[in-house]
């Protein structure tokens, strides 16, 4: 799973370049709010230029995503048919809020990735009344401050006006059986310390990974994200000890009770450690 997501405006040739050189997990080529409603077209030619001459020159080396415009503008049409030339890893979809918005995006890609962007009220109510998603899905992501928008509410540092939504597209995310949702981006560029604290609020809600807007925002979230040397050894005690004592149900483990869903939380661990970068 994927902890850094770096979101490059459409209409720029450098940024574009600098966000594959950076150490970002993966790419969000964006067509929708960084770009201009006069340079829609633009950017579509911008990010097939670009990103053929990176993938030629062999610097296409990271899953990267593009985000169209709303499923439901008049952009999207020539959206998609850029998309369909670039091939991307998937297709990330803002505002996302109905089955509409999907068919939408599943009739033209049927074969890509789809990665909705949780923006509204509506957008968790299509995840609160869903029993079923399209199997493109696989997980989604949280607008906060399109969010804050929609509510009539300021967006905030302390995120109070967005905790109910984060918590309610985890436990949502969860029923649907989809992966942990990946948090929102924060704004302000300029306060490490609160950007800190944000992500690691988002983990704990069960989020896994988060959108970021600079490369200097990608060391918090990989520090978060990261698992330590200490967890790691732990989580594989745990799985020695359970697994020899497997009938025992519960035991104890340097002064903790080790029972079935610790041993579980151990395996997670275990499994979900991947590299520094």
């Amino acid at each position: 799973m994927y902890r850094t997501y770096l979101f490059a405006p459409g209409d720029s040739a450098r940024k574009i370049t600098s966000a594959f050189q950076s150490q970002a997990d993966v790419v969000i080529l964006d067509l929708e709010d960084s770009v201009a409603l006069s340079q829609k077209e633009a950017a579509r030619k911008v990010l097939l230029e670009t990103v053929g001459n990176l993938q030629k020159n062999q610097f296409l080396q990271k899953p990267f995503y593009v985000r169209c415009n709303s499923a439901q503008s008049t952009f999207i049409e020539d959206d998609l048919s850029a998309i369909k030339v670039l091939c991307p890893n998937g297709i990330m979809v803002p505002k996302f809020e109905s089955d509409d918005d999907a068919k939408a995006i599943t009739t033209a890609a049927p074969k890509m990735e789809i990665f909705p962007l949780i923006e509204s009220v509506a957008g968790i109510r299509y995840l609160q009344k869903s029993t079923f998603v399209s199997p493109q899905i696989k997980r989604v992501a949280f607008g906060a401050v399109d969010y804050a928008l929609d509510l009539g509410a300021d967006w905030s540092i302390s995120g109070e006006e967005r905790k109910l939504a984060m918590s309610e597209i985890v436990f949502y995310s969860r029923a649907l059986n989809l992966e942990s949702p990946v948090d929102a981006v924060f704004p302000e560029l300029n306060n490490s310390a609160a950007f800190a604290d944000d992500v690691i609020a988002g983990k704990q809600l069960g989020f896994f990974g988060k959108m970021i807007i600079h490369p200097k925002q990608i060391e918090s979230v990989l520090e978060a994200y990261c698992v330590s040397d200490s967890q790691y050894s732990w989580s594989l005690r745990v799985i020695e000890k359970y697994e020899a004592n497997a009938d025992s149900g519960a035991m104890e483990l340097d002064g903790k009770l080790i029972d079935f869903p610790i041993y579980q939380k151990a395996k997670r661990i275990i499994s979900s450690r991947t590299p520094r970068q």
